[in-house]
């Protein structure tokens, strides 16, 4: 089998595992709106979107072991309350920023 064969194939098996699995937050359930976070970037080997088809299919499972399945708008809450935590941390400033137009 080529590596274009096999990469086809790994991408319809991860779109069937996703829809299968549905986001873990809201239970949306069509594949198109479906990614694979990570659960610990620390443990984060490569991503899905970009290095998936050039992977053995045993890394893949491996990979999708460290993730969670969840949609595009939860994935995204779910970094922006992440980030706000971030800049909750960060220490206060004295300088005063104008509003644009201002």
């Amino acid at each position: 089998m080529t590596s274009r064969g096999t990469s086809k194939k790994t991408f319809e098996w991860i779109r069937q595992y996703k829809e299968l699995h549905g986001c873990e937050v809201c239970g949306e359930g069509r594949a198109l709106c479906l990614d694979l976070h990570h659960r610990d970037r620390s443990e984060k080997s490569f991503g899905f979107s970009d290095k998936a088809g050039s992977r053995s299919f045993d890394k893949i499972i491996k990979e999708i072991a460290k993730c969670m399945v969840i949609c595009a708008n939860c994935h995204r809450l779910l970094h922006g309350q992440e980030r706000l935590e971030a800049i909750a941390k960060l220490p206060d400033t004295e300088q005063e920023f104008p509003l644009w137009g201002e």
